[in-house]
């Protein structure tokens, strides 16, 4: 019996191109599943409340990633807690880049952040700002090329990273408190319009010399912080109080029977 080898090496490369193109087919088909899972599931822990995004970061915390999708507002008020298919979050997190050249002009951050990420407020046109004491790591490039004009760091802080505060228009600067892992080099350069650097008497660490820029340091002075104690009023004693109020009763009295 007469075989073509020609047929059947036809039929054999066939069938090994179909099961090519199958083990092909079923790859990609893997591949897509896994990446519309991923995007699923970053849908399912993102979400936006009042004009601003957020990803869930556990089940207590969420990272603010910026401005909603149509919200044009210069004036950003960051919540301490925000509410979302019925739980209630901390925001303790400004994320990577979240309000990156928007043009802000005012931001108020909430008292839960503790972490302003890398380039957050970056070229924005901020005039000033207030840090709350929740606040313990401020980021690379977080507040560079604005127009700050001055600065209070709260004692919380504990790491200022590379140029934070770069390109604004600082004169004086506030450390309230210990100097912690900060880059004194590049931290304000440039500010050339900065004059006046101080840190609370009894901090550690302290003084430090800043780069100002063009290699032209400031060197930190001390000043006194904290409340002012208000000086008690003098009071007198009750039983003296009851003397005088004798003395005053027989003088009436005697006035009385002189008339």
């Amino acid at each position: 019996m007469y075989i073509d080898t020609d047929i059947q090496q036809n039929d054999y490369t066939e069938c090994n191109n179909n099961e090519g193109d199958t083990t092909m087919m079923r790859a990609l088909i893997t591949k897509t599943l896994f990446v519309l899972s991923i995007l699923l599931s970053a849908q399912a822990f993102a979400f936006d409340v009042d004009g601003l995004s957020y990803t869930i970061l556990n089940g207590t915390d969420v990272e603010v990633t910026g401005r909603a999708a149509g919200n044009t507002a210069t004036d950003i008020v960051i919540p301490d807690t925000v509410e979302d298919s019925g739980t209630t979050y901390s925001v303790t997190l400004i994320g990577f880049r979240a309000f990156y050249e928007d043009a802000l002009t005012s931001v108020t951050i909430g008292n839960s952040v503790t972490t302003i990420g890398e380039e957050s407020f970056y070229q924005n046109a901020l005039t000033s700002l207030i840090i709350p004491d929740s606040v313990t790591t401020i980021g690379v490039n977080v507040f560079r090329g604005n127009d700050l004009t001055s600065v209070t760091i709260p004692n919380s802080v504990t790491t200022i990273e590379d140029v934070a505060f770069a390109s604004n228009a600082l004169t004086s600067v506030a450390f309230e408190g210990n100097f912690g892992d900060f880059d004194s080099i590049t931290m304000f350069d440039p500010n050339p319009t900065l004059t006046t650097i101080t840190f609370c008497q009894g901090t550690a660490g302290w003084p430090q010399d800043f780069d100002k820029g063009g290699d032209i340091f400031i060197t930190a002075t001390s000043i006194a912080c904290g409340a002012v104690v208000s000086t008690p009023v003098p009071t007198s004693p009750l039983w003296l109080l009851g003397i005088m109020a004798g003395l005053l009763s027989l003088v009436g009295i005697r006035k009385l029977h002189k008339a």
